[in-house]
């Protein structure tokens, strides 16, 4: 039991952390559309298995490389990462925080598409940025012109 404590306590934030960027990187592809051309959604949940334990494999990878740590845990580790992702993105899922994000990132867009000369920008510039409001500026405009497109064909 000492040990297993000792591991959560020596291994559990960085697992939060690598788990959290996995659902997000899936999270990402899945908004690009990536996976769009399979139509069988136990298809689809396979390979969303399959991406998450390549990822935990090289996130756990890339953190012991980073940390210096010894590669003699790296396979429980990563077994433990893949368990990790899995447990977190069911509570993602059947809790309510997907839906959460997802009113976070429309009031997001919609802060940055206020005006002309949206807040975004502005912020950008400040912070000298002004080729990342650029694109961000490109994306939100394809966004409303897609969605002006699927109004118009809707009408």
């Amino acid at each position: 039991m000492e040990q297993i404590l000792s591991y959560i306590g020596t291994y559990g934030l960085p697992v939060f952390i690598i788990a959290t960027c996995i659902i997000s990187v899936i999270g990402i592809l899945k908004l690009c559309k990536v996976f769009n051309k399979i139509s069988n959604k136990n298809v689809k949940k396979f390979l969303y298995y399959l991406l998450d334990v390549v990822l935990a494999f090289a996130g756990s990878a890339i953190y012991f490389a980073i940390f210096k740590i010894s590669f003699t845990d790296y396979v429980v580790f990563s077994i433990t990462q893949v368990t990790a992702t899995t447990t977190l993105y069911a509570i993602y899922e059947n809790f309510g925080l997907r839906r959460l994000v997802q009113i976070a990132s429309a009031a997001f867009i919609k802060w940055v598409s206020t005006s002309k000369e949206t807040k975004f920008k502005k912020l950008a510039k400040k912070l000298g940025l002004n080729n990342a409001a650029v694109i961000l500026n490109a994306v939100v405009t394809e966004e409303q012109n897609a969605k002006t497109t699927n109004t118009e064909v809707k009408q």
